[in-house]
């Protein structure tokens, strides 16, 4: 039968967080946290050796701290944003935008890394981390920030509905 020999339209309704929304929300809540927890979990397995070279090397501690409370303002920003989201907050919308325009910029701060160890790398493994680079770093956050941009369902659920306009 054809939708025109049943003469009824079906009007797909957009109110409910399923599909892509709620990859994000885990993705936000769950996968981010837990990725980030472990690589926090690493840093702090060496520094008893970072707090060693103190003494001789006092920038390279401060620089260590440092990622380590950008991670953590990452990991809570994440995890803030997608309960928000799924509370069906605006808010939640704005702070995932701000959550993923940081995760480019955090991923980003390899590439001058990888360049200045680029010559004692094989071609092949430095292409596989540029492509894996470019993945994680730029085109994923993009992908999600995009989706936020022009997703029906988020702007139904978001800014369409009486529900999230208090915030």
């Amino acid at each position: 039968m054809s939708l025109l020999d049943n003469n009824t339209i079906e009007i797909k309704d957009y109110s409910h967080r399923e599909g892509w929304l709620v990859v994000l929300i885990f993705f936000l809540v769950v996968l981010h946290p837990f990725a980030h927890l472990y690589v926090i979990w690493g840093r702090f397995e060496s520094l008893p050796r970072v707090f060693s070279q103190f003494s001789t090397e006092p920038l390279n501690i401060l620089l260590y701290i440092g990622i380590l409370v950008i991670v953590a303002g990452t990991i809570i920003l994440s995890v803030v944003s997608g309960i928000l989201l799924w509370k069906k907050k605006r808010l939640g919308v704005l702070l995932t935008k701000i959550f993923l325009v940081i995760s480019v910029a955090v991923g980003l701060t390899n590439v001058p890394d990888f360049l200045a160890n680029a010559q004692s790398i094989e071609f092949m493994t430095a292409v596989q981390y540029l492509i894996r680079l470019g993945v994680n770093a730029v085109v994923v956050p993009v992908a999600w920030f995009l989706y936020l941009l022009f997703s029906k369902r988020v702007k139904t659920i978001y800014f369409n509905n009486s529900e999230s306009n208090s915030k």
